[in-house]
């Protein structure tokens, strides 16, 4: 179980902090736990995930990005909803 200030020191998907607005709803929202970055040309995701029997830990990260990063961060999203449906 991660706790402590790096808990703490994280965003929760669908509710607080970067990803206030992104992961709502369904099986990510509450039990995604992690930092964004975002460059010039790089978009990133890197933290925790909590799924029904099992706990992930994930960096995702894209560069020479083409097309904007919400793109991307869609992704990254994606991954995430597949990664706990499991």
């Amino acid at each position: 179980v991660v706790a402590g200030p790096l808990k703490t020191s994280l965003a929760v998907g669908g509710r607080d902090g970067t990803l206030k607005a992104r992961l709502r709803g369904g099986n990510t929202e509450g039990h995604v736990f992690a930092k964004t970055g975002t460059l010039d040309d790089v978009v990133g995701l890197a933290g925790y995930a909590e799924g029904k029997s099992r706990r992930y830990v994930f960096a995702l990260f894209f560069n020479e990005l083409k097309g904007g990063a919400p793109m991307y961060r869609a992704v990254h999203d994606r991954f995430l909803r597949r990664l706990l449906s499991e």
